[in-house]
């Protein structure tokens, strides 16, 4: 199994994620967000990754870097090709399918339960969080789970999204 693992270049680590796609043989490629330009196509890719990051979708300065990954995310999603994405890759995957990313009311950073509609896909928790933005659910996607500060799990064909960490280890 190939997965592309989106990540940016001093946070790249897919902590206990990485660790059990590994044993089941996978096969982890990084892409860089700071090199979008050397991203391969999508060809022979079995999942997209897509981990966290201390940018913000709205940040003009990396304007073109989230277009590009947008552009690619959306183009897996299009080709039913899985797509996992985790905390900010939960709202860069909201962005590309139609919602929206913006600060959240109050920042989430620590140990959380969650409120969850399928327990069995997502637990209630306790989850580690640590994000300062939130999103909305994009349009055709299912709302799995959330806490009072917003959305923490979304599915939609077979793009999945969680916005808490379940990589941390």
């Amino acid at each position: 199994m190939r997965v592309l693992v989106v990540a940016n270049r001093d946070d790249a680590d897919p902590g206990f994620v990485g660790e059990r796609l590994a044993e089941h043989g996978a096969e982890l490629r990084y892409l860089l967000r700071e090199s979008t330009d050397s991203w391969p196509d999508l060809s022979g890719a079995d999942l997209v990754l897509v981990l966290g990051s201390d940018w913000s979708v709205y940040w003009e300065h990396v304007r073109a870097e989230v277009a590009a990954e947008a552009a690619l995310l959306r183009a897996a999603h299009v080709r039913d090709l899985p797509v996992f994405g985790i905390c900010y890759g939960a709202q860069i995957l909201s962005h590309a399918l139609g919602g929206s990313v913006r600060r959240a009311d109050w920042t989430e950073i620590g140990w959380v339960e969650l409120d969850t509609d399928e327990p069995l896909v997502v637990p209630p928790g306790p989850w580690f969080a640590w994000h300062f933005d939130t999103y909305t659910v994009p349009p055709g996607a299912v709302e799995l789970a959330r806490t009072g500060a917003g959305p923490h799990a979304f599915l939609v064909g077979h793009t999945f999204a969680v916005q808490f960490h379940p990589e941390v280890d």
